[in-house]
């Protein structure tokens, strides 16, 4: 092969090029399996979406939050500061994967609540120390 035919096809061998095409292909595949569900985790929010379901069926005052926190074995701290815009955000439970794909997964909720401190809304989430 001549310098201006090695220039011509960008300078890579075809087999260099079918190993970074292959080599691509997997690195895709292995994150797309790593975006699959994490069963200990869906299964620890159907738990904490049928707690908080429940509770929060009927109108609360953030100290019957408290007491629910505290009746749940959750260890917190809280003072009226933590209150941002009218929403305090806390973790529910910490997950710590045996897996490749996380480190660990905070079951989090966010309650809204008024100025007279009674909860107007719940949203649970997810924080994740994950590949993805």
């Amino acid at each position: 092969m001549t310098q201006n035919s090695r220039w011509q096809t960008g300078g890579v061998r075809p087999a260099k090029r079918i190993f970074v095409s292959r080599f691509l292909l997997v690195s895709i595949l292995l994150l797309l399996a790593a975006c699959g569900p994490i069963p200990q985790v869906d299964e620890r929010m159907k738990y904490w979406t049928g707690e908080a379901e429940s509770f929060f069926d009927d109108r609360r005052t953030m100290q019957e939050v408290h007491s629910w926190l505290r009746s749940n074995s959750i260890i917190y701290t809280f003072n009226d500061s933590d209150i941002v815009d009218g929403n305090w955000t806390m973790t529910l439970e910490k997950i710590y994967i045996e897996d490749w794909r996380c480190d660990w997964v905070d079951i989090r909720i966010e309650i809204s609540v008024d100025d007279m401190l009674t909860v107007q809304g719940h949203k649970l989430s997810q924080k994740r120390a994950c590949l993805w």
